[in-house]
């Protein structure tokens, strides 16, 4: 018994550790210019869906950022929320950052990820393919479009926590919102 209690924390320890460490695609739900409160249905499969804990308790529950471990490969993934009300939330795209030196974590390392074939069931997107460049998102930072690199054709959208690519989409009160993308990290 002792044994097999051993291998389990092991093990649990193994994946906490790995996720702890992996590089995360990031897919944040904004409503708090509206005042939007939203909640998940539908967490990214092997990843996760949370409330931003960091603002208020009102604008908490109108902030969604999702993390999902990614790799040098393409793969998909897709989450659900639903409004409270109609507004407008914005879709922010994004990778995380990790601390360059962890005796400094002012300077920060990006971690930066390709997105593409981004659609969204439940309300309407501008260029999710990103096949021309980055029309119908807002930017900040530096994000980049990849020409070459996208998951079924050209085009795709690189990007990291500081350099984030946005678009902000209209939502009815209780229609659940799906938003799928293909997404791999990159140099």
């Amino acid at each position: 018994m002792k044994k097999f209690l051993s291998s389990a924390l092991i093990a649990a320890v193994t994946v906490w550790g790995a996720s702890l460490f992996a590089d995360n695609a990031r897919v944040d739900i904004d409503g708090t210019t509206d005042g939007v409160k939203i909640e998940t249905t539908k967490a990214p499969e092997g990843g996760s869906a949370d409330n931003a804990t960091w603002m208020d308790e009102a604008k908490n529950t109108q902030y969604i950022h999702t993390g999902v471990p990614a790799t040098a490969e393409w793969k998909q993934s897709s989450f659900s929320f639903k409004p409270a009300k109609d507004g407008k939330v914005i879709i922010k795209m994004m990778g995380e950052w990790k601390p360059k030196d962890p005796g400094n974590p002012e300077e920060l390392e990006p971690v930066w990820i390709l997105y593409d074939d981004v659609t969204v069931k439940g309300a309407d997107l501008k260029n999710g393919g990103f096949d021309g460049g980055f029309d119908g998102w807002s930017t900040y930072g530096e994000p980049t479009h990849v020409a070459d690199q996208g998951h079924t054709k050209p085009g795709a959208m690189k990007v990291w926590h500081n350099g984030p690519a946005l678009q902000e989409i209209a939502v009815k009160a209780g229609q659940e919102v799906t938003i799928s993308f293909w997404f791999k990290t990159t140099k």
